[in-house]
């Protein structure tokens, strides 16, 4: 099940440009390994967050959400501190979350996430905000994909480039 998350930060000039990368790069350094991200954005004052939590294979038990935003609060706050040469406490203890039912909410909420910028009057289209990630969305018209190599697919498109190329000249002949 997914959850959206609200990090608040206690100085929003603590959230200057490095500090924004150094919190993105936290927020997605686990995505894939303890957790799904679905969408991340580090706004001036605070960051959202759409993941769902990861399996611990080991322990048999789903990765507790404090212990995702304790790693993530702990990793960007040093990276923030030593960008920033200061020390103490960037994120605020407690952080804003909840869980999302279905599919249909969850695209309404990564929708609400990346359009925050917007609404801050900080871009016009959230596509121009540099401190958003997403991941991309389905394509509910494209066909399913084998499960092939990726060096598969290069190797298909090299060929049918070769095939399209000797063809047109064997026309032109």
């Amino acid at each position: 099940m997914s959850r959206a998350v609200k990090l608040a930060s206690w100085l929003c000039a603590l959230l200057v440009m490095a500090s924004a990368v150094a919190a993105l790069d936290s927020i997605r350094h686990d995505d894939r390994f303890r957790y799904e991200l679905d969408a991340a954005v580090v706004m001036p004052d605070h960051a959202h967050l759409i993941l769902t939590p990861g399996i611990d294979k080991l322990r048999h038990r789903v990765i507790p959400l404090f212990e995702i935003m304790q790693a993530i609060k702990g990793a960007s706050a040093r990276k923030i501190n030593q960008r920033l040469e200061c020390h103490g406490a960037i994120w605020q203890e407690e952080s804003f979350d909840h869980v999302l039912r279905s599919a249909e909410d969850n695209y309404a909420k990564v929708m609400y996430v990346l359009e925050n910028p917007i609404r801050r009057g900080l871009v016009s289209d959230w596509r121009e905000y540099k401190w958003l990630w997403h991941r991309p969305f389905p394509n509910p018209y494209e066909p399913p994909r084998a499960n092939v190599a990726p060096d598969a697919f290069v190797r298909a498109a090299e060929r049918s480039e070769a095939f399209r190329v000797s063809s047109t000249r064997d026309e032109k002949q």
